[in-house]
């Protein structure tokens, strides 16, 4: 049996707060500059993981780097949709906050 530390997001969903907080951590100018850089990804995902702990929201650098992953597709997904001429716009709650931290970096 896994540890609850080991559990992917799909077994321990992520709530809305969570999400937000995530977000907001993300979007440090600081950790964006070290995931364009060439320091070890799995460090800032240690790094995130801790700092969403001090919210006491307990996730692993796993759980950090897939959430990533996933907003970020999504993100993309959602951005290439609308910028279909004629498509009806794709709503998602979390574009706004997603367009802030990726925005430039993916036109």
């Amino acid at each position: 049996m896994s540890s609850p530390c080991s559990q992917t997001s799909s077994l321990n969903p992520w709530s809305s707060k969570e999400v937000e907080i995530f977000l907001s951590l993300l979007a440090n100018d600081r950790i964006q500059r070290k995931l364009d850089g060439s320091e070890r990804n799995e460090k800032i995902f240690q790094g995130l993981a801790q700092a969403m702990s001090t919210h006491s929201y307990e996730r692993s650098s796993e759980q950090c780097s897939e959430k990533i992953k996933k907003l970020e597709a999504e993100y993309r997904s959602v951005k290439d949709h609308n910028s279909r001429s004629g498509a009806d716009r794709r709503h998602w709650k979390w574009f706004t906050d997603m367009d802030a931290i990726y925005g430039e970096a993916c036109e």
